[in-house]
């Protein structure tokens, strides 16, 4: 007698998903040489299978992968990878995500301009967003790349705006403390 029940969709075996889920364990555990040979699999099957979403979210994890190892360069084709998928699909989220690796990837690579550039849109999405903490987040990003630059002025323009918006929201606190950093900055 044959079962007639339909087979449960959570017990087909896919190996792509298999690898990707394999490689985030491996990143959970800091091994990123054996994460990035399982975003690797399980990129070469999404390819061959066509499946987009699987190609961006592997081509991201390969990008995290060669962030944590420093290796700013080598995640720039998988986050273009990424992007050109998310894009056509005005995936405002995932761009968002990809393009703060974007910085972080440039920033590490000594093209501060180029990081400057992306954290600016990054400052327009976060206002269409409405949100606040990451804008200063990214402002505090962009201090950094400035000083990095030696423009000491910018950098304390990045850190009083970031001030600006805390002391909209009343974090008093925390306002100050964005002042003070500033103001340290000009003193030299």
């Amino acid at each position: 007698m044959s079962d007639s029940t339909p087979r449960d969709q959570s017990k087909i075996s896919d190996p792509a998903k298999e690898e990707f889920d394999r490689g985030c364990q491996f990143m959970e555990n800091n091994d990123m040489a054996q994460a990035a040979n399982a975003f690797h699999n399980a990129l070469l099957d999404y390819k061959e299978r066509r499946d987009d979403k699987g190609i961006a979210n592997a081509s991201d994890k390969l990008a995290d992968v060669c962030l944590d190892r420093g290796e700013h360069a080598k995640a720039l084709p998988h986050l273009d990878r990424a992007m050109a998928i998310c894009e056509p699909a005005n995936d405002d989220f995932s761009i968002t995500a990809l393009r703060k690796k974007y910085a972080r990837a440039y920033d590490g690579m000594g093209e501060h301009p180029k990081a400057l550039e992306v954290n600016l849109l990054l400052l327009e999405t976060y206002k269409a967003f409405g949100d606040p903490g990451s804008a200063v987040r990214t402002l505090d990003a962009m201090a950094k790349s400035y000083l990095a630059m030696d423009d000491r002025e910018k950098a304390a323009d990045a850190l009083r705006t970031a001030a600006t918006i805390h002391r909209n929201f009343k974090h008093t606190r925390n306002a100050a403390e964005f002042e003070a950093r500033a103001e340290e900055l000009l003193k030299g």
